[in-house]
Protein backbone atom coordinates (compact mmCIF):
# COMPACT_ATOMS: atom_id res chain seq x y z
CA UNK A 1 0.00 0.00 0.00
CA UNK A 2 1.90 3.42 -1.16
CA UNK A 3 1.31 6.25 -1.26
CA UNK A 4 -2.72 5.83 -0.07
CA UNK A 5 -4.64 9.16 0.48
CA UNK A 6 -7.77 8.82 3.11
CA UNK A 7 -11.10 8.37 2.22
CA UNK A 8 -13.06 11.62 1.10
CA UNK A 9 -15.70 11.23 3.91
CA UNK A 10 -12.40 13.17 5.61
CA UNK A 11 -13.49 16.31 4.83
CA UNK A 12 -16.52 15.91 6.94
CA UNK A 13 -14.79 14.84 10.12
CA UNK A 14 -12.26 17.15 10.09
CA UNK A 15 -15.05 19.94 9.25
CA UNK A 16 -16.68 18.65 12.20
CA UNK A 17 -13.49 18.60 14.38
CA UNK A 18 -12.90 22.07 13.65
CA UNK A 19 -16.80 23.85 14.61
CA UNK A 20 -16.68 21.08 17.71
CA UNK A 21 -13.40 22.98 18.99
CA UNK A 22 -14.68 26.55 18.34
CA UNK A 23 -18.63 26.26 18.48
CA UNK A 24 -19.43 28.75 21.03
CA UNK A 25 -17.17 31.43 18.79
CA UNK A 26 -18.76 30.60 15.43
CA UNK A 27 -22.13 30.49 17.17
CA UNK A 28 -21.02 34.59 18.36
CA UNK A 29 -19.45 35.63 15.16
CA UNK A 30 -22.39 34.03 13.12
CA UNK A 31 -24.46 36.09 14.83
CA UNK A 32 -22.85 39.12 15.38
CA UNK A 33 -21.74 39.44 11.69
CA UNK A 34 -23.39 36.61 9.59
CA UNK A 35 -21.25 37.49 6.46
CA UNK A 36 -17.91 37.09 8.69
CA UNK A 37 -19.20 34.04 10.10
CA UNK A 38 -20.14 32.60 6.38
CA UNK A 39 -16.30 33.47 4.92
CA UNK A 40 -15.09 31.57 8.27
CA UNK A 41 -17.25 28.63 7.42
CA UNK A 42 -16.24 28.63 3.29
CA UNK A 43 -12.48 28.75 5.11
CA UNK A 44 -12.70 25.81 7.63
CA UNK A 45 -14.35 24.29 4.28
CA UNK A 46 -11.51 24.68 2.52
CA UNK A 47 -8.71 23.94 4.89
CA UNK A 48 -10.53 20.61 5.40
CA UNK A 49 -10.26 19.80 1.68
CA UNK A 50 -6.90 20.89 1.84
CA UNK A 51 -5.85 18.51 4.40
CA UNK A 52 -7.36 15.82 2.08
CA UNK A 53 -5.17 16.35 -0.45
CA UNK A 54 -2.01 16.91 0.79
CA UNK A 55 -2.40 14.13 3.55
CA UNK A 56 -0.79 10.95 2.24
CA UNK A 57 -0.06 7.25 3.73
CA UNK A 58 2.29 4.21 2.86
CA UNK A 59 2.37 0.69 4.52
CA UNK A 60 5.39 -0.64 3.91
CA UNK A 61 7.41 -3.57 4.71
CA UNK A 62 8.96 -2.39 7.71
CA UNK A 63 7.54 1.02 8.81
CA UNK A 64 4.32 3.30 7.93
CA UNK A 65 5.03 6.32 6.58
CA UNK A 66 3.01 9.41 6.49
CA UNK A 67 3.27 13.01 4.25
CA UNK A 68 1.48 15.73 4.92
CA UNK A 69 1.85 19.77 4.71
CA UNK A 70 1.82 22.46 1.66
CA UNK A 71 4.37 24.95 1.95
CA UNK A 72 6.13 22.93 4.38
CA UNK A 73 6.04 19.06 3.41
CA UNK A 74 6.78 16.57 6.73
CA UNK A 75 7.59 12.95 5.83
CA UNK A 76 6.82 10.34 9.46
CA UNK A 77 8.74 7.10 9.48
CA UNK A 78 7.00 4.66 12.04
CA UNK A 79 8.77 1.44 12.40
CA UNK A 80 6.53 -1.41 13.21
CA UNK A 81 7.82 -2.74 16.30
CA UNK A 82 7.63 1.09 18.04
CA UNK A 83 4.05 1.42 17.35
CA UNK A 84 2.14 1.04 21.16
CA UNK A 85 -1.11 -0.26 20.19
CA UNK A 86 -3.37 0.56 17.50
CA UNK A 87 -7.28 1.93 18.30
CA UNK A 88 -10.07 1.24 15.78
CA UNK A 89 -12.64 3.74 15.83
CA UNK A 90 -15.65 3.69 14.07
CA UNK A 91 -19.30 5.37 14.10
CA UNK A 92 -22.46 3.43 12.94
CA UNK A 93 -23.26 5.11 9.67
CA UNK A 94 -19.34 4.31 8.66
CA UNK A 95 -19.98 0.35 9.07
CA UNK A 96 -22.01 -0.19 5.81
CA UNK A 97 -19.19 1.38 3.92
CA UNK A 98 -16.27 -0.69 5.50
CA UNK A 99 -14.30 2.71 6.89
CA UNK A 100 -12.56 3.13 9.95
CA UNK A 101 -10.72 5.40 12.14
CA UNK A 102 -7.18 4.55 13.38
CA UNK A 103 -5.32 5.90 15.84
CA UNK A 104 -1.72 4.35 16.07
CA UNK A 105 -0.20 5.29 19.22
CA UNK A 106 3.87 5.14 18.83
CA UNK A 107 7.11 5.09 21.74
CA UNK A 108 7.78 8.91 20.51
CA UNK A 109 9.46 11.24 22.83
CA UNK A 110 7.43 14.09 21.31
CA UNK A 111 3.59 14.57 22.26
CA UNK A 112 3.00 15.50 18.54
CA UNK A 113 4.11 12.31 17.02
CA UNK A 114 3.03 10.34 19.38
CA UNK A 115 -0.23 9.62 18.03
CA UNK A 116 -1.02 9.19 14.29
CA UNK A 117 -4.57 10.37 13.32
CA UNK A 118 -5.19 8.10 9.92
CA UNK A 119 -9.11 9.48 9.82
CA UNK A 120 -10.94 7.38 7.74
CA UNK A 121 -9.35 4.17 5.92
CA UNK A 122 -10.23 0.61 4.59
CA UNK A 123 -11.20 -1.89 7.63
CA UNK A 124 -8.97 -4.40 5.03
CA UNK A 125 -6.05 -1.45 6.27
CA UNK A 126 -6.13 -1.10 9.92
CA UNK A 127 -6.25 -5.37 9.60
CA UNK A 128 -3.40 -5.31 7.35
CA UNK A 129 -1.86 -2.78 9.74
CA UNK A 130 -2.50 -5.17 12.63
CA UNK A 131 -0.43 -8.05 11.18
CA UNK A 132 2.36 -5.98 9.92
CA UNK A 133 2.34 -4.58 13.73
CA UNK A 134 2.49 -8.05 15.18
CA UNK A 135 4.75 -10.19 13.07
CA UNK A 136 7.62 -6.93 14.08
CA UNK A 137 6.66 -7.76 17.48
CA UNK A 138 7.22 -11.60 17.56
CA UNK A 139 3.43 -12.14 18.30
CA UNK A 140 1.57 -14.33 16.11
CA UNK A 141 -0.75 -12.91 13.34
CA UNK A 142 -3.63 -15.36 14.53
CA UNK A 143 -4.10 -13.28 17.53
CA UNK A 144 -6.01 -10.47 15.41
CA UNK A 145 -9.65 -11.08 16.31
CA UNK A 146 -12.12 -11.66 13.75
CA UNK A 147 -15.12 -10.04 14.12
CA UNK A 148 -17.05 -13.28 12.70
CA UNK A 149 -15.35 -15.67 14.93
CA UNK A 150 -17.73 -16.83 18.31
CA UNK A 151 -15.72 -16.71 20.94
CA UNK A 152 -16.15 -16.42 24.87
CA UNK A 153 -15.06 -12.99 25.89
CA UNK A 154 -12.76 -12.24 29.37
CA UNK A 155 -15.73 -9.71 30.26
CA UNK A 156 -18.54 -8.38 29.30
CA UNK A 157 -20.44 -6.06 30.98
CA UNK A 158 -24.44 -6.78 31.15
CA UNK A 159 -27.10 -3.54 30.51
CA UNK A 160 -27.75 -3.54 34.20
CA UNK A 161 -24.27 -2.46 35.33
CA UNK A 162 -24.34 -0.05 32.46
CA UNK A 163 -27.26 1.27 33.49
CA UNK A 164 -26.10 1.78 36.98
CA UNK A 165 -22.79 3.10 35.96
CA UNK A 166 -24.35 5.77 33.81
CA UNK A 167 -26.67 6.45 36.55
CA UNK A 168 -23.91 7.12 39.17
CA UNK A 169 -22.04 8.88 36.84
CA UNK A 170 -21.66 12.47 38.80
CA UNK A 171 -19.11 14.20 36.60
CA UNK A 172 -21.82 17.02 36.31
CA UNK A 173 -22.66 17.44 39.91
CA UNK A 174 -19.81 20.61 40.60
CA UNK A 175 -21.68 22.00 37.64
CA UNK A 176 -25.05 21.54 39.20
CA UNK A 177 -24.11 22.69 42.85
CA UNK A 178 -21.83 25.83 40.92
CA UNK A 179 -24.90 26.98 39.11
CA UNK A 180 -27.02 26.63 42.07
CA UNK A 181 -25.06 28.59 44.23
CA UNK A 182 -25.03 31.28 41.64
CA UNK A 183 -28.95 31.53 40.88
CA UNK A 184 -29.48 31.34 45.25
CA UNK A 185 -26.71 34.12 45.45
CA UNK A 186 -28.26 36.01 43.03
CA UNK A 187 -31.90 36.22 44.53
CA UNK A 188 -30.45 36.68 47.96
CA UNK A 189 -28.83 39.77 46.54
CA UNK A 190 -31.22 41.39 43.64
CA UNK A 191 -34.46 40.16 45.32
CA UNK A 192 -35.83 43.49 45.96
CA UNK A 193 -34.44 44.57 42.10
CA UNK A 194 -35.78 41.26 40.81
CA UNK A 195 -39.60 42.33 41.73
CA UNK A 196 -38.79 46.23 40.77
CA UNK A 197 -37.73 45.28 37.58
CA UNK A 198 -40.82 42.60 36.75
CA UNK A 199 -43.57 41.27 39.02
CA UNK A 200 -45.48 39.28 37.35
CA UNK A 201 -42.08 36.58 36.98
CA UNK A 202 -42.20 34.01 40.15
CA UNK A 203 -39.35 32.90 41.37
CA UNK A 204 -40.49 29.04 42.33
CA UNK A 205 -40.66 29.42 38.29
CA UNK A 206 -37.55 30.29 37.67
CA UNK A 207 -36.68 27.47 40.55
CA UNK A 208 -38.47 24.76 39.13
CA UNK A 209 -37.24 25.89 35.67
CA UNK A 210 -33.42 25.13 37.26
CA UNK A 211 -34.57 21.88 38.25
CA UNK A 212 -35.96 21.07 35.03
CA UNK A 213 -32.44 22.08 33.42
CA UNK A 214 -30.68 20.26 36.04
CA UNK A 215 -32.70 16.95 35.32
CA UNK A 216 -32.24 17.76 31.43
CA UNK A 217 -28.77 17.90 32.22
CA UNK A 218 -28.49 14.60 33.98
CA UNK A 219 -30.67 12.81 31.57
CA UNK A 220 -28.25 13.97 28.79
CA UNK A 221 -25.11 12.83 30.84
CA UNK A 222 -27.03 9.36 31.70
CA UNK A 223 -27.48 8.71 27.78
CA UNK A 224 -23.93 9.98 26.89
CA UNK A 225 -22.79 7.35 29.48
CA UNK A 226 -24.85 4.04 28.49
CA UNK A 227 -23.93 4.93 24.89
CA UNK A 228 -20.14 5.15 24.86
CA UNK A 229 -19.97 2.14 27.50
CA UNK A 230 -22.48 0.29 25.48
CA UNK A 231 -21.89 -3.25 25.28
CA UNK A 232 -18.38 -3.61 26.78
CA UNK A 233 -16.25 -6.55 26.15
CA UNK A 234 -12.62 -7.10 27.51
CA UNK A 235 -11.06 -9.87 25.60
CA UNK A 236 -7.59 -11.76 26.39
CA UNK A 237 -5.80 -12.75 23.61
CA UNK A 238 -2.41 -14.08 24.93
CA UNK A 239 -0.40 -10.94 26.21
CA UNK A 240 -2.78 -8.56 25.26
CA UNK A 241 -6.23 -6.98 26.21
CA UNK A 242 -8.53 -5.72 23.71
CA UNK A 243 -11.46 -3.52 24.81
CA UNK A 244 -14.57 -3.43 22.75
CA UNK A 245 -17.42 -0.38 23.93
CA UNK A 246 -19.84 2.06 21.84
CA UNK A 247 -23.12 1.97 20.42
CA UNK A 248 -23.08 4.81 18.09
CA UNK A 249 -19.17 4.96 17.82
CA UNK A 250 -17.65 1.23 18.61
CA UNK A 251 -13.86 1.54 19.79
CA UNK A 252 -11.44 -1.19 19.70
CA UNK A 253 -8.23 -0.94 21.90
CA UNK A 254 -5.43 -3.33 22.90
CA UNK A 255 -3.54 -2.86 25.91
CA UNK A 256 -0.52 -4.88 26.31
CA UNK A 257 0.05 -6.85 29.86
CA UNK A 258 3.42 -6.27 30.14
CA UNK A 259 2.75 -2.93 29.79
CA UNK A 260 0.97 -2.89 33.21
CA UNK A 261 2.75 -1.44 36.26
CA UNK A 262 -0.49 -0.98 38.80
CA UNK A 263 -3.63 -1.87 39.22
CA UNK A 264 -6.34 0.65 41.06
CA UNK A 265 -10.03 -0.58 42.48
CA UNK A 266 -12.22 2.60 43.12
CA UNK A 267 -15.95 3.61 44.22
CA UNK A 268 -17.54 6.57 44.92
CA UNK A 269 -19.82 6.41 47.91
CA UNK A 270 -23.04 4.95 45.31
CA UNK A 271 -21.22 2.48 43.46
CA UNK A 272 -19.57 1.07 46.64
CA UNK A 273 -23.53 0.65 47.97
CA UNK A 274 -24.59 -1.11 44.78
CA UNK A 275 -21.39 -3.65 44.72
CA UNK A 276 -19.78 -1.62 41.88
CA UNK A 277 -16.26 -1.63 41.33
CA UNK A 278 -13.78 0.34 38.67
CA UNK A 279 -10.68 -1.27 37.51
CA UNK A 280 -7.91 1.28 36.08
CA UNK A 281 -4.38 0.84 35.69
CA UNK A 282 -0.86 2.54 35.32
CA UNK A 283 0.48 1.61 31.85
CA UNK A 284 4.70 2.26 31.40
CA UNK A 285 4.91 5.54 29.41
CA UNK A 286 8.14 4.43 27.15
CA UNK A 287 8.85 8.74 27.09
CA UNK A 288 10.10 8.18 30.96
CA UNK A 289 10.58 6.03 32.50
CA UNK A 290 9.13 7.58 35.56
CA UNK A 291 5.78 8.40 33.76
CA UNK A 292 2.76 6.95 33.97
CA UNK A 293 -0.38 7.10 32.27
CA UNK A 294 -3.89 5.84 33.60
CA UNK A 295 -6.09 3.60 31.57
CA UNK A 296 -9.30 2.10 32.35
CA UNK A 297 -9.58 -1.49 32.44
CA UNK A 298 -13.11 -2.30 33.73
CA UNK A 299 -14.74 0.47 34.10
CA UNK A 300 -17.69 -1.73 36.17
CA UNK A 301 -17.94 -4.99 37.46
CA UNK A 302 -19.52 -6.53 40.52
CA UNK A 303 -17.49 -6.30 43.55
CA UNK A 304 -17.88 -9.67 43.51
CA UNK A 305 -16.30 -11.00 40.88
CA UNK A 306 -13.15 -8.59 41.17
CA UNK A 307 -10.88 -11.25 42.74
CA UNK A 308 -12.41 -14.08 40.17
CA UNK A 309 -11.78 -12.06 37.16
CA UNK A 310 -8.74 -9.39 38.02
CA UNK A 311 -7.19 -11.08 40.90
CA UNK A 312 -6.28 -14.24 39.05
CA UNK A 313 -4.43 -12.39 36.33
CA UNK A 314 -2.57 -9.90 38.65
CA UNK A 315 0.15 -12.04 41.40
CA UNK A 316 0.58 -9.29 43.00
CA UNK A 317 -3.31 -8.51 43.87
CA UNK A 318 -4.42 -10.01 47.55
CA UNK A 319 -7.53 -10.08 48.67
CA UNK A 320 -7.13 -6.91 50.69
CA UNK A 321 -6.99 -4.85 47.74
CA UNK A 322 -10.49 -5.44 47.63
CA UNK A 323 -11.84 -3.72 51.24
CA UNK A 324 -10.37 -0.06 50.48
CA UNK A 325 -13.87 1.56 50.84
CA UNK A 326 -14.42 -0.70 54.16
CA UNK A 327 -14.78 2.44 55.93
CA UNK A 328 -18.08 4.06 54.91
CA UNK A 329 -17.18 7.28 56.83
CA UNK A 330 -13.85 7.64 54.80
CA UNK A 331 -15.66 6.60 51.83
CA UNK A 332 -18.48 9.58 52.38
CA UNK A 333 -15.56 12.51 52.84
CA UNK A 334 -13.98 11.58 49.75
CA UNK A 335 -16.95 11.77 47.98
CA UNK A 336 -18.11 15.36 49.44
CA UNK A 337 -14.36 16.04 48.57
CA UNK A 338 -14.30 15.60 44.66
CA UNK A 339 -17.28 16.71 44.12
CA UNK A 340 -17.88 20.03 46.73
CA UNK A 341 -14.29 21.02 46.59
CA UNK A 342 -14.99 23.87 43.50
CA UNK A 343 -18.44 24.94 44.59
CA UNK A 344 -16.85 25.47 48.43
CA UNK A 345 -14.16 27.55 46.68
CA UNK A 346 -16.16 29.82 44.98
CA UNK A 347 -18.24 30.01 47.83
CA UNK A 348 -15.55 31.54 49.87
CA UNK A 349 -14.85 33.74 47.01
CA UNK A 350 -18.00 35.20 46.64
CA UNK A 351 -18.32 35.62 50.95
CA UNK A 352 -14.84 37.43 50.74
CA UNK A 353 -15.77 39.91 47.71
CA UNK A 354 -19.74 40.05 48.66
CA UNK A 355 -19.18 43.91 48.29
CA UNK A 356 -18.41 44.19 44.67
CA UNK A 357 -20.91 41.82 44.06
CA UNK A 358 -23.79 43.89 45.03
CA UNK A 359 -21.89 47.34 43.78
CA UNK A 360 -21.70 45.63 40.64
CA UNK A 361 -25.79 44.12 40.63
CA UNK A 362 -26.60 47.91 41.70
CA UNK A 363 -24.56 49.31 38.94
CA UNK A 364 -26.47 47.07 36.93
CA UNK A 365 -29.41 48.04 37.91
CA UNK A 366 -29.05 51.74 37.58
CA UNK A 367 -28.00 51.51 33.89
Amino acid sequence: MYDRRINLLSVVFYLYKTLKNYFFGFIFLLIWKPMLGLIALMSLVTISFVKYFTYHYSILDEQILIKHGIFFKKELHIPYDKIQSIQHNQWFFLKPLNLEQLVVNTASHSDSKSRIDLQLVSIKVGKFLETKHLIATGENSKEITNDNQLHEPFYQASSRYVNIFAATNFSLFSTIVLIFVLITRFFNDSKRLFNDVNQSLSMYFVILLFIAFILILYVIDFLRTKFKYHNFTLDLNNDNFRISLGLFKRKTDKIPINKIQNVIFSQNIIRRLLGLTTVNVDLINEKSDDDFKNSVLIPFIDSSLVKSKVGRLFSYTNKNAYNIFKSYKYAFWLFLRNTLFLPIILCILIILFRSYFLAFNFFSYRL
